[in-house]
């Protein structure tokens, strides 16, 4: 197994830029990093840095190393365990070109790979060292593999201790004696020590005969240049400090590196290595104060103390480029405050300056209420009480200072933006939605899902993103959105085109996605069940929203953006294996999962439902062997290589979401009932039920009955999926010219297909349902459970069913509706006998549910006393009870 440590996320602790810690890879002066900036840029002047902050999983794990992102992270969601919520402060460049032209890499020497190098003796091992650029090394020192053990030996790792220590003396400042080369052995090899410790140097030995080299290295009248190469070799010794354990060791050239920088800020304006070796300092700082290292905490003091104070009060770092270093300060001061109470005293008075200093509910001033209280919701400081809740009430008023329920509160939007904007993204969801059931088909949650609502919180811009969010809600900003099925919400922000390739609506159509995939496919919340164990669902869930992002009322179609991206990537695609077995990290999965599902949906319509079947069941087993299946396919690959050439091909013809809100005070009617009159009017419809599904600022109707195809010899799904979504579609098309301009605006949806046996043939069947916008209305009171039992009634399969009110152990409604299958021949299966009635069970939650869905978002339903009744014609049948909690 395989596991390149490149892309991990877990960058532990308090700075780490998008491009990470050491990641932009030069031969050996400086040249070459400025000529990549330029292509990457497109100037020469130096990049800009921005304040974003990271999610982390432990406060004392080792930094690792990322690959040169080509995406822009603020274009792509990400999805965070809740239970590990460790934001600290970090920084990134300024957006740069997404396209992947113009980004030139050497080719990378075959000899740069593990199979080499692990078959070098020590002194050879350095040699090659010496003799390679960091590319080459870069090339294999993050993999662990069934070399590593061999890469990473004692015998080796001192060899590169002892070859460090002869030429530390020697540092002039250049990278012309490889230490760069050097460090990055040590930095990679405690790194991956850390997360795999059977790799067999010895860690406290190579650690502290690494000290005294170091600390040579340091004493060299060049360690503290202000020059880009000497800031990325700097980068590196501070780097390897951390990892190897040692930061104690070197604490006193922390405090030079702090106080020259402090002296001469120009440094970081000039300089990218230079910045990075500041947040790298700051990483260990903040990694430092965790008990792990008693060393460290004992030799802080408050010369460290003033000079944070000084980085935290410079006003002049208060710019978008520049205060990511005042929130840094301010983090480690109060991780020092927090973790080491001989210091509290000298570090009120600090953050105290700090809330005086910088503007109300600024990222300065959040940050440091954070710092403040730690501990308890509020402080006495000399300038008054300040309380992280009150502080949070003021913040959540900037930020959100309107709020619209729609779907009677099941979706509610906290935003600065009008309801005229946030109109068309609503009924944007209402698209992606019905698309998502007619392909699932079962149209009720998974049993026992308590994400019975979703909270979206959109900031008026990415800046309020940055500064607001990771205060309110302990989360990441370096994304384009994000999705928390435990918190039952999802969080972006209004974006610019030159801040994202992806707009608002297309980021709340892909999040949107997530909540239904996690609500009526898979059980259980995200990253807590087997299912997402090794991040099997990685590519599965990032695809699927990608896909369903492209759905209108009638279609899913390929996003323009994506195929111009895959366009864009020449030869360098990924194939099928790649796209199955990709991972957090490289966001160019994105597109190409996106559009795998597109291809699935368009060719392979039988896998597709598979996926989502076996997932839906928990099967993963089944699930794992779909995958495996699919990656070993080799003509699967050549055929989804050639649908993406014939995207690209007609990609002038593509284009990207962008919905248009119906106006609702000029809608036909608000009566269901003409809606229902004028379904059963038409040829396809003529059997619907409507009724009024949500009231309030967007009411809707709802209308379902059922559909059914031409009689066939064979119970072939894909075709039969094909010709009822046609019908669906027909019926749509058919209802749109009748003079309501309501049914111009409905989205339908299909349930599961069942297959109906007539004489020798059979011929598929399924209900649908519909629905669409009606005026505003005032919310009607239901009497239960009435009216619960009424609805369950007016179902194909309820009819005989009975709902009563439960008290103990708590109140609520039940309702049990008998089922009973066909009669079976003597010969049929409980199995085949089971999957009618699983279908009437089925069919009639989804009739339930999609009658009013905010009225039964609860509805919890199971199947019980299943019997086989044997008849003395000599055929049998299954009946059962369904019991639905409400």
């Amino acid at each position: 197994m395989i596991k390149n440590i490149k892309c991990k996320m877990v960058l532990a602790l308090s700075t780490i830029l998008i491009f990470s810690l050491g990641c932009i890879k030069q031969n050996d002066d400086s040249k070459n990093n400025r000529s990549l900036l330029a292509t990457m840029f497109g100037k020469t002047t130096q990049s800009t840095m921005k304040s974003v902050t990271k999610n982390v999983d432990l406060s004392n794990e080792p930094v690792g190393f990322r690959s040169i992102q080509v995406e822009n992270e603020q274009n792509f969601d990400e999805r965070v365990n809740v239970k590990q919520r460790i934001v600290v402060p970090s920084v990134k460049f300024s957006k740069f070109n997404n396209s992947s032209k113009g980004i030139v890499q050497n080719a990378i020497p075959p000899e740069c790979a593990g199979s080499f190098v692990s078959s070098l003796q020590p002194s050879a091992f350095v040699t090659f060292l010496e003799t390679h650029d960091v590319d080459c090394v870069d090339n294999f020192v993050w993999n662990y593999d069934q070399y590593s053990n061999s890469i990473y030996s004692q015998a080796n790792m001192l060899a590169v201790v002892n070859r460090f220590g002869a030429l530390a003396p020697f540092y002039n400042g250049r990278n012309d004696l490889k230490f760069l080369q050097l460090f990055r052995v040590f930095w990679a090899g405690f790194y991956l020590k850390y997360y795999y410790p059977s790799i067999p140097f010895n860690q406290n030995q190579i650690s502290q005969t690494l000290i005294t080299p170091m600390q040579i290295f340091a004493n060299t009248v060049n360690f503290l240049d202000g020059t880009e190469i000497a800031g990325e070799i700097l980068n590196s010794f501070f780097t390897t400090a951390n990892n190897a354990g040692i930061g104690h060791a070197i604490y006193s050239y922390i405090l030079s590196f702090l106080e020259i920088t402090l002296n001469d800020p120009q440094r970081l304006t000039n300089s990218y290595w230079q910045s990075n070796t500041l947040t790298s300092v700051f990483n260990l700082i903040s990694r430092y104060t965790h008990p792990s290292f008693p060393q460290f905490r004992a030799s802080i003091d408050y010369v460290l103390i003033d000079k944070l104070k000084r980085f935290s009060l410079n006003t002049n770092f208060h710019t978008d480029s520049q205060v990511w270093i005042i929130n840094n300060a301010i983090y480690d001061l109060g991780l020092i405050y927090s973790n080491l109470s001989t210091f509290q005293s000298a570090i009120v008075p600090i953050l105290t300056d700090v809330l005086t200093t910088y503007p109300y509910i600024s990222e300065p001033y959040l940050w440091a209420v954070k710092a403040l209280t730690q501990n308890s919701d509020c402080v006495n400081l000399q300038i008054g009480q300040i309380c992280l809740s009150q502080t949070k009430t003021a913040v959540k008023s900037a930020a959100f200072p309107n709020t619209y329920s729609f779907d009677d509160g099941t979706q509610v939007v906290h935003t600065p933006l009008t309801l005229n904007a946030i109109q068309p993204l609503y009924h944007a969801l209402k698209q992606v939605e019905s698309q998502f059931f007619r392909i699932v088909g079962i149209h009720a949650p998974v049993a026992g899902d308590p994400t019975d609502s979703i909270s979206m919180y959109v900031y008026g811009s990415l800046k309020d993103y940055k500064v607001f969010h990771p205060f309110l809600y302990n989360l990441p900003t370096n994304n384009g959105g994000i999705y928390i099925e435990q918190d039952k919400a999802f969080y972006t922000y209004q974006r610019t085109s030159a801040e994202s390739i992806y707009t608002l609506e297309e980021l709340l159509r892909h999040e949107y996605a997530h909540y239904l995939v996690g609500r009526f496919i898979i059980p259980g919340m995200w990253s807590e069940v087997p299912a997402y164990a090794n991040e099997r669902l990685t590519w599965f869930d990032e695809g699927i929203a990608e896909f369903l992002a492209g759905g209108t009322p009638k279609e899913i179609h390929p996003r323009k953006v994506l195929v111009s991206q895959i366009q864009n990537d020449g030869s360098s695609r990924m194939n099928v294996s790649q796209v199955l077995t990709a991972r957090y990290g490289d966001f160019k999965f994105y597109r190409y999962s996106g559009n795998f599902f597109h291809y699935l949906y368009t060719y392979k319509k039988d896998i597709l439902r598979d996926l989502i079947s076996t997932l839906r069941g928990s099967n993963i087993s089944a699930f794992d062997s779909l995958v495996t299946q699919m990656s070993q396919d080799a003509s699967l690959n050549i055929s989804f290589q050639s649908y993406l050439d014939i995207l690209i091909l007609n990609i002038d013809k593509l284009a990207d979401p962008l919905t248009i809100a119906p106006d609702l005070t000029n809608l036909s009617t608000n009566d269901p009932g003409i809606i229902q009159s004028i379904f059963r009017a038409s040829l396809l419809g003529y059997q619907a039920k409507c009724t009024i599904a949500v009231f309030g600022i967007n009411g809707r109707f709802s209308c379902r009955g059922s559909i059914a195809g031409t009689l066939r010899s064979s119970q072939d799904w894909a075709t039969a999926w094909s010709e009822l979504n046609l019908k669906i579609n027909d019926l749509m098309s058919s209802l749109e010219t009748n003079g309501a301009n309501n049914l111009k605006s409905m989205n339908c949806k299909i349930g599961e297909i069942r297959f109906i046996k007539y004489s020798n043939l059979f011929y598929p069947s399924a209900i649908y349902s519909c629905e669409g916008p009606l005026p505003s209305r005032t919310p009607i009171p239901y009497v239960h459970p009435a009216q619960d039992q009424s609805d369950f009634r007016d179902t194909s399969f309820g009819v005989n069913s009975t709902c009563f009110t439960v008290t103990s152990p708590g109140s609520g409604t039940t309702c049990n509706s008998p089922l009973g299958t066909i009669g079976f021949p003597s010969t049929a299966t409980y199995d085949e006998m089971y999957q009618y009635l699983n279908g009437q069970f089925n069919d009639l939650k989804s009739e339930v549910y999609t009658m009013r869905p905010p009225l039964y978002r609860r509805i919890n339903c199971g199947l019980n006393s299943i019997t086989t009744v044997n008849q003395t014609n000599g055929t049998k049948y299954l009946v059962a009870t369904s019991t639905c909690n409400l």
